[in-house]
């Protein structure tokens, strides 16, 4: 599930959403919540925390902060929750933010599935330490992360889609 907590606009998180979905072969859901109080993201976390419902096998909170916080997000494997502190990813450019929201939305779930950094940088599980960085990166999982994202998922209880479609089967003919 997506919070959007008062950080982003109605396209945007449709936009994060479609991306989760289609990345992670699972149904993503969003919800727009009221700005959730707290002083730093694990204290937005811990608010988060208590709209977590039974169904929801992890929260992504997008979340707007003092804009001198500079942590893009926190990651509460206990609570099964990653706020986005979007203040901290904002440019001018709203295409720009999308990406780097999709970017640290995929990181979320996959640190929250306790699966951790990856080399290629492609992937958008590579490591990085600044903007540029994050916007260099891919949009998705290498190819093995992406396996244990779907296997993570699985055992948790999501209904995981087929990576790929099935071949076509060819019509009967006949003779």
């Amino acid at each position: 599930m997506i919070l959007n907590a008062a950080a982003v606009d109605a396209k945007t998180l449709e936009a994060v959403r479609i991306h989760a979905e289609n990345e992670l072969y699972v149904p993503a859901l969003a919800s727009e919540v009221p700005a959730l109080n707290g002083a730093d993201l694990p204290a937005i976390g811990k608010n988060a925390a208590e709209l977590k419902k039974p169904q929801d096998v992890c929260l992504i909170v997008l979340s707007g902060m003092n804009p001198k916080l500079t942590q893009h997000v926190a990651i509460m494997t206990k609570e099964q929750v990653a706020v986005i502190n979007v203040t901290a990813l904002q440019t001018s450019d709203p295409v720009q933010l999308t990406r780097r929201l999709q970017r640290v939305t995929l990181r979320g779930v996959a640190s929250l599935f306790g699966i951790g950094p990856d080399m290629d940088p492609r992937s958008v599980m590579c490591d990085y330490e600044t903007l540029a960085e994050l916007d260099k990166m891919g949009l998705n999982f290498s190819p093995p992360w992406m396996d244990m994202v779907r296997e993570a998922a699985a055992k948790r209880g999501l209904k995981v889609r087929p990576a790929f479609p099935p071949p076509p089967v060819a019509p009967a003919t006949a003779k």
